[in-house]
């Protein structure tokens, strides 16, 4: 059992359509696009890839952000769990995806990001 597991960063379904966002947007496309290619060429060989898309997590990488009381609650108030996630809240998702009981799953994104995606809603 092989697994290729990409992350990239953000709900697979939020976009922003800023024109200073562009580059952001077009990368995760792409990360989402080589995952389904090489999913298509590696499967024959029973490897697996799915890419994980965390939401805003607590990170060396967004601790100004978190830190932050305005905006690190205005992105809580976001998400359908209210609350920043962790780097503990990956490890299940990953775990899964390279488990046995994801042995037929392939070429997807799996959203980690305390219903985020619907804050649209």
């Amino acid at each position: 059992m092989r697994s290729i597991l990409p992350m990239r960063k953000d709900s697979h379904t939020r976009q922003d359509f800023g024109i200073l966002r562009q580059r952001h947007n077009i990368s995760k496309t792409g990360v989402l696009g080589l995952t389904r290619a090489l999913a298509h060429r590696f499967g024959p060989e029973g490897i697996r890839v799915n890419v994980i898309a965390p939401g805003y997590h607590k990170t060396d990488m967004t601790k100004p952000l978190c830190s932050d009381p305005i905006p690190a609650a205005k992105i809580a108030a976001k998400a359908a769990l209210k609350r920043w996630g962790t780097v503990e809240d990956l490890v299940g998702a990953a775990v899964f995806l390279c488990s046995p009981a994801a042995l037929f799953v392939t070429a997807t994104t799996l959203p980690v990001d305390g219903g985020y995606v619907v804050s649209g809603f």
